[in-house]
């Protein structure tokens, strides 16, 4: 890569080391740059059904407790998309680095992109921290 197209990437990853090194932040990488930040389930889809994205998580949970003895409905969702399963869960980290893999992961044609959100007492009602066997 030539100097002039290496200095913006730069500049970049220096910016969210010093945020993530402020603290505060939480981060999202994604393959593709899409419209809004959404979950996998809800891009996968058609747009007449995405109206419905909580009635098809339910039936796909309720498919996989099927298949196991976990009761836990957020451990089963969280298991599921470990191994590639559509939920409607959007994963962030608190690690800058895991989300420039996670954006740098898919298609070289594509750019990827990084999510960067100030955490906020209004968010971390909402923030579940992953069971401690994934």
């Amino acid at each position: 890569m030539p100097d002039d197209q290496l200095e913006p990437v730069l500049e970049i990853v220096t910016t969210l080391a010093r945020k993530a090194a402020a603290g505060g932040y939480i981060f999202r990488g994604e393959t593709q740059c899409y419209p809004e930040v959404s979950s996998s389930l809800y891009r996968e889809l058609p747009d007449f059904l995405r109206g419905q994205v909580e009635a098809v998580q339910e039936a796909r949970l309720l498919e996989a407790k099927r298949f196991t003895a976990e009761r836990n409905e957020l451990e089963i969702l969280t298991e599921l998309q470990h191994y590639g399963g559509k939920t409607n869960l959007i994963d962030f980290t608190t690690d800058y680095l895991i989300a420039l893999f996670f954006a740098c992961d898919g298609d070289p044609g594509e750019d990827g992109r990084v999510v960067m959100l100030q955490k906020t007492r209004e968010m971390k009602a909402h923030i579940h921290l992953p069971p401690p066997h994934l």
